[in-house]
């Protein structure tokens, strides 16, 4: 009988799939003894690999004379001999099979089918397996076991929202019933999950789980940060942005992930800093990253802002000097112009506010009405999208300065996973049409194949979808900077007219002129003052000084 162990652990197995509805006594009388079929459980066979060892009691599989319940002892032989594509053929019979006396196999078959999937690295495909068995809640037998797979398929999927949603619904299983080997991940993901349902307090409840020698840690840590960041708390989101640098600083560096995480924290600590007005603070963490950052033209340009605040005009002029050099034409900051207009407008330059004016009203406003064209044009998100990834593979010649926004458009965070996840279900479309014809063409090769087709389709008008309202939000950015550079041409023209007693006009025009005024530089022993010509040079980008002197009477 075994022991006491063995007996409570197969009660409980019984109990459940009784419950679930998955399993009919068998009523065993004298005549029928003989020809009644016997159910045994078993625990589990260990899963393939170290990261298959979840941890977690699968329910046993149950054995039968019958066809059906052959279907299953077959493809779980092939599925540990690592014949997957036989394997999911002879689950999906089950889970096909009309006949009720299948009923008691289809929760083994339907689990086993998602995991041979994902052996076949069709992510999605199992993934919309794993979906059938979270939906239908706590009494299927493999519930708790499916978590484990949806956090593995959460780093092979790009685009995890919905991923995210379902682990969501794991979140009162967390900590205890979680895997040890997944508990830091299974919080990062339920951070995430709580982060995106704007629940911030309970983000940062899970965030602060993740183990500091997890993978996840110093991506938590920035998260955490961002939360406070969004609860107005400056101090608590210095700390968080902090601790990963504290973090990196004895790490590999070479690792482009950690590397990334660590310049999008320093960038994050000049936000925050400037946010609260320590202006020094902000100027300082922009000045840790480095040129060959991606983030160092973002920098160069907050810092500005920075240096603005500080009234430091040489500096911030001559930031936005670096923005326009002709190695970053294919960049946009159209906001770096109405920047440089308002420290003009400061310094009582009129005449440069309108020429600056005048350059940003030749560029933007024309764009904004070419992109508005666009999107009166392509007004299918589909279309629209399909045009967009033409020209960002250069397969459409394109106007190069609108070519800019479309770039900045499709560089968004959200947008790049959907795209990313689009070319994944590409991959696993046409990894199902080079498959062997008889796989290919089998009732399950088929149907991943429609599932994928209808998924993928949603997907790109989601993706389109998101596409559209980034493009509609630079033409709103764009006419409102527009508005912005008419507002300041009309104060710069009151300025000029304002009724000023002659000694206030004759002590305001009493400044020279920006081309001049050499002495007005700081120049310490390791600089030499060298005038632009004309000429930019990569090993000066980011170190230009405007002179400018004001013409306001101070």
């Amino acid at each position: 009988m075994g022991s006491p162990t063995d007996r409570r652990w197969l009660g409980e197995a019984s109990a459940r799939l009784l419950r679930s509805g998955t399993v009919r006594q068998l009523l065993l009388g004298a005549g029928a003894a003989a020809c009644a079929a016997v159910v045994l459980w078993s625990a589990p066979a260990s899963a393939q690999g170290d990261e298959m060892n979840f941890g977690v009691e699968e329910a046993g599989e149950v054995k039968d004379v019958s066809p059906v319940g052959q279907f299953i002892e077959e493809g779980v032989k092939a599925y540990d001999a690592k014949q997957y594509r036989q394997a999911s053929i002879l689950f999906y019979k089950v889970l096909e099979e009309p006949d009720i006396s299948a009923d008691k196999f289809r929760a083994k078959a339907l689990y086993e089918l998602a995991k041979t999937l994902y052996r076949l690295e069709l992510y999605q495909g199992a993934l919309s397996y794993f979906y059938q068995i979270v939906d239908a809640g706590v009494e299927h037998p493999y519930y708790e076991a499916t978590l484990s797979w949806l956090v593995l398929l959460a780093r092979k999927l790009p685009g995890e929202g919905e991923i995210l949603a379902r682990v969501g619904q794991f979140a009162e299983l967390f900590p205890n019933r979680v895997p040890d080997k997944f508990r830091s991940e299974m919080a990062f993901l339920l951070g995430k999950y709580f982060y995106n349902e704007a629940d911030l307090d309970r983000a940062l409840e899970y965030l602060k789980q993740v183990d500091p020698n997890s993978e996840q840690f110093a991506e938590a840590k920035f998260l955490e940060g961002i939360c406070w960041v969004r609860k107005y708390e400056a101090k608590p989101a210095a700390a968080a942005f902090k601790r990963i640098l504290a973090y990196v600083s004895d790490k590999d560096l070479s690792d482009p992930k950690l590397r990334n995480i660590e310049q999008l924290t320093l960038l994050s600590m000049g936000r925050t800093f400037y946010s609260v007005g320590q202006y020094d603070q902000a100027v300082k963490y922009y000045d840790f990253i480095p040129q060959n950052s991606p983030f160092w033209l973002d920098a160069l340009f907050e810092k500005s802002w920075s240096y603005f605040q500080l009234d430091n005009f040489n500096r911030s002029l001559g930031n936005l000097h670096t923005l326009n050099a002709p190695f970053f034409d294919d960049e946009y900051f159209p906001e770096s112009m109405i920047l440089q207009s308002v420290v003009f407008f400061t310094n009582c330059r009129y005449d440069r506010v309108r020429l600056t004016i005048e350059e940003f009203e030749l560029i933007y406003p024309p764009l904004k009405e070419q992109l508005q064209e666009t999107l009166n044009q392509y007004q299918d998100p589909t279309e629209l999208y399909e045009f967009l990834v033409k020209i960002n593979r250069g397969e459409i010649e394109f106007d190069p300065r609108l070519n800019q926004i479309l770039d900045a458009a499709l560089t968004d965070k959200t947008l790049k996973r959907k795209i990313e996840y689009m070319d994944e279900l590409d991959r696993e479309l046409e990894a199902i049409s080079k498959s062997e014809a008889s796989w290919r063409d089998s009732p399950v090769g088929k149907r991943l194949f429609e599932d994928l087709t209808v998924t993928r389709s949603f997907a790109l008008s989601d993706a389109g979808g998101l596409a559209q309202s980034r493009m509609e939000r630079v033409v709103r950015e764009l006419a409102d900077l527009v508005k912005q550079g008419k507002k300041i041409l009309v104060e710069t023209a009151k300025a000029e007219t304002n009724a000023l007693d002659q000694q206030i006009r004759d002590e305001q025009f009493q400044g020279t002129d920006g081309s001049q005024g050499v002495k007005d530089v700081p120049v310490d022993e390791e600089h030499i003052y060298w005038s632009f010509q004309g000429e930019y040079w990569r090993d000066e980008l980011g170190y230009y000084l405007y002179n400018i002197t004001s013409k306001c009477g101070r």
